[in-house]
Parts: structure tokens; sequence; C-alpha cells
């Protein structure tokens, strides 16, 4: 088994990339990286024959396209995914030790305490013992050293790993599909009561629905056969100055299908 050398970055809502982020891009580039950008446009060319993804795809917001996407990649063709942001460090040897080990099926690196999937309960207080799902997120917050931040990693390609992790993304968006239908995301950060547009939101997929609560616990439990040796990204100066934009322009891009 073997990975590609390269990493993906997604760039979905059919918007134009701001400077700043095209500045994150060609950072990464200049640190040995092959870097494949797919917007939306290109989504339909990593599409396997044989694995469509599931159709409430394009009813995602952007981020969360993002979120889904990024881990079909992973299991299909394997390499390595960052968010648009500028790594702290070469990503060179820790992908090479993934290339050269076998028993090591991904690099990346470890989450920050207070980043820890909750669980699926969004937002969980910090106290509620008499909750299996809070034992679980305390569980994992005690050892965030051991699971895998979800902004920037690399895969080999169908081990049992990844497919766990596609596997339980894909059951996610096909139980919100009836909700999706009926409220499909329209702005790229949108959250379940947002106001956009003077529109309260009802989208109903919460924000690591299909992030952390996925692959945090899975990180975990196949952590020895993961290498977090990868530099941290930097989340200083990728910001769009323009404060309309971070807080989630209208999606252009979103096909029914």
């Amino acid at each position: 088994m073997s990975v590609q050398p390269r990493v993906f970055v997604l760039w979905f809502g059919g918007h134009p990339m701001p400077a700043v982020r095209q500045d994150c891009v060609q950072t990464l580039r200049e640190s040995g990286l092959d870097v494949i950008l797919i917007t939306d446009e290109e989504v339909d060319d990593w599409v396997m024959p044989d694995a469509p993804l599931v159709p409430a795809f394009w009813l995602l917001t952007p981020i969360q396209r993002s979120d889904y996407f990024r881990a079909y990649l992973m299991h299909h063709h394997g390499g390595a995914y960052t968010d648009i942001k500028r790594p702290e460090g070469s990503w060179v040897p820790g992908l090479q030790r993934l290339a050269d080990d076998p028993d090591v099926w991904a690099v990346g690196y470890s989450v920050e305490r207070w980043n820890v999937t909750t669980c699926g309960s969004e937002p969980l207080p910090r106290y509620q013992p008499w909750r299996p799902r809070w034992y679980r997120y305390r569980w994992l917050q005690l050892n965030h050293g051991k699971v895998m931040g979800g902004g920037g990693f690399g895969f080999k390609p169908r081990t049992e790993l990844t497919h766990r992790w596609l596997q339980g993304v894909e059951e996610r968006v096909r139980e919100k599909t009836p909700a999706l239908e009926a409220n499909p995301g329209m702005f790229s950060k949108e959250r379940y009561g947002d106001v956009n547009e003077g529109i309260v939101s009802k989208y109903p997929v919460p924000w690591l629905y299909l992030a952390g609560d996925v692959l945090h616990p899975l990180s975990y439990r196949y952590r020895r056969h993961i290498a977090l040796i990868l530099p941290r990204l930097s989340f200083e100066n990728y910001q769009d100055p323009r404060p309309d934009y971070n807080s989630g322009p209208r999606d252009l891009a979103r096909r029914d299908r």
C-alpha cells in the first residue's frame, strides 16, 4: 500500500478565493507539497464510478461538503489534505514516514484539549455524569494528545480506518437527508439559529457532526496506526479582511441533483 505525494485543498461555495487564501496555497506549494485544489466544479472528477456521493452532498453547506469530501478523498485516493492555512513546518518528512512505514496508516497532529469533539451533543456542558456521551467526551479530552486534529493529515487509501470514517460520515448525511431537503445549507458557515439576510436558519446538521464527531473517536481507536508528527497549521493571517466574508457568504455553487 502506498500514498500519493500530493495534498488536496478544497474551496467550495463558488466564490473567488481571496488573496490571503491564495497566499496560503502558495506557501503550501513552496514547502515542497504537490498541491491539488478542488472546487465544486472539480468534485465529479474525483468521484469513483462505483462509489457515488450521497445525493444530499449538494445540500450541505460548503464547509460541511468539505468535511465529507476530505473523508472521501482520503479513503478512495489517499494522500494528504489540509485546510487553506499555513503549516508551521514542513510536512514532507511526515508524509515520507507515511509512505515508508507499513504500520502507519495515517499521519497528522494532535488536537488541542478544548477542541475535542463533544461526541454529538452541541453544546455539551462540561459536567453531565449521568450521560454516557459525557464520559466519551471527557475520555477523549483527557487523551487529546492521542486524538488527530481535523485540519490537516495524510492517509493511506482504503484502510479499515478510512473505510469506517467515510462510512460514518455518509451514514450521518443519509440520516439528515429528509431534513436537508427541507432546509438545505445556503451559507458557507451556516448553523441552526443563525440569522442570514433576515432569515433564521433551520439548517439541520450540527457544526462538527461530519467532522470531529466522526474522526476524533476513530483516530483514538486506531491510534496505534497513526503517527501524530505533522506540524500544526497556523491560525494567523488566513482570514479575508472583509468581515462579511468570514461570517459565511452565500453559497453560489449549490446544485440540485
